[in-house]
């Protein structure tokens, strides 16, 4: 796994040496026709805190953070009135590619999503097809923690699926914020405890200041009904783990980890979605 820093130097050299633009369009990138990354596995699991031993049933209990994380529709209409034609969106931690494609149905942009589960960017590519907005989505297994194709400066980055990948919030946002265009948009979230929710967002306007960017929205209170949902999807996904743990026992203490500790997939009791918006204010 390369180290953020490395990946923040290798994107600049990426933008100097290429001459990238960093605000006219830019074409999504063809996507690669095997779904199968070497390794993608094991990548998955340790971004996701899974334990090694659960590689078996790692496609049966592994979900789009996103699915989790919030509802898509008041994002995309927040963000996309912001997106002007042909500009570009970068969807990293894509999963299945719901926000991405709705961006792609809500405005005339090139997205590009990039996930290291194969089966999650195999549905993304079957839900686009004969879609209106299916040739402007483009969706990539690919590791998102080390230099490759995708690592393209962008209108608009998503940032909702990444997790704990690239180490402490800090050193994420600084490399997220290489990806943004001068006048764009990077949405970041994780889950939180209510009572940390405020020193996170005061942690990430102090980095994403020194990096160029502006808080545009933050969103920390959700509706009871938005409570709702995230506690029903948490609890589905709980019932799952527990009918393979009756049929998997060998799994059985390992899955009760799963379910206890994977607090950026899941929003247990307790936890809820933190939502930061940030635009570029150097042009």
């Amino acid at each position: 796994m390369t180290d953020p820093p490395g990946l923040r130097r290798w994107a600049d050299e990426q933008r100097r040496d290429t001459g990238l633009p960093y605000g006219g369009p830019t074409a999504p990138l063809p996507g690669p026709t095997a779904l199968a990354l070497p390794g993608a596995a094991s990548m998955v699991a340790r971004s996701m805190a899974v334990s090694m031993r659960l590689l078996p049933l790692l496609s049966r209990i592994v979900r789009p953070v996103s699915e989790f994380f919030l509802p898509a529709a008041p994002l995309v209409d927040r963000i996309a009135p912001l997106l002007a034609p042909g500009q570009t969106v970068l969807d990293l931690g894509c999963g299945k590619g719901g926000i991405a494609q709705r961006f792609a149905a809500k405005a005339p942009v090139l997205v590009t999503g990039v996930d290291a589960h194969a089966p999650f960017i195999e549905a993304a590519r079957r839900q686009a097809l004969g879609t209106a907005c299916g040739e402007r989505c483009t969706f990539l297994v690919d590791d998102v923690t080390a230099p490759g194709p995708w690592m393209r400066p962008a209108d608009l980055v998503l940032a909702l699926g990444v997790g704990p990948v690239y180490g402490a919030l800090e050193v994420t946002l600084e490399f997220l914020a290489t990806l943004v265009n001068p006048g764009g948009t990077l949405v970041w979230g994780r889950l939180e405890a209510p009572g940390a929710a405020d020193r996170v967002v005061a942690r990430a306007r102090a980095v994403l200041n020194q990096a160029g960017l502006a808080l545009y929205h933050v969103q920390t209170d959700w509706s009871g009904a938005d409570r709702a949902v995230l506690a029903d999807r948490a609890r589905v996904l709980a019932d799952e783990v527990r009918a393979l743990t009756v049929r998997s026992s060998s799994y059985a203490p390992d899955l009760d980890d799963f379910a206890k500790t994977w607090t950026d997939g899941v929003p247990r009791p307790g936890r809820l979605p933190v939502v930061l918006t940030a635009r570029r204010t150097d042009r």
